[in-house]
């Protein structure tokens, strides 16, 4: 009995790990992020061609745009 609360805890304490190890990191722009998602139907920035690709159509200039996401 000992020896499967054992593997049991170390089975849960083992995916905790698997958790965070930064798999779905958000590319959709640092606008879109800061609302929590909810500017998906939105054209905030040049990334929304990641949700949204019809948002080019309301591109009005040309533009550069850069952002680190920090993967703990």
């Amino acid at each position: 009995m000992k020896s499967l609360l054992l593997a049991g805890g170390a089975l849960l304490a083992s995916a905790s790990g698997a958790l965070a190890s930064g798999f779905q990191i958000g590319l959709s722009g640092q606008k879109n992020i800061g609302m929590g998602g909810a500017g998906t139907g939105l054209y905030l920035d040049q990334a929304a061609q990641f949700y949204n690709p019809g948002a080019f159509a309301f591109v009005g200039y040309s533009s550069f745009q850069g952002g680190i996401n920090m993967a703990i």
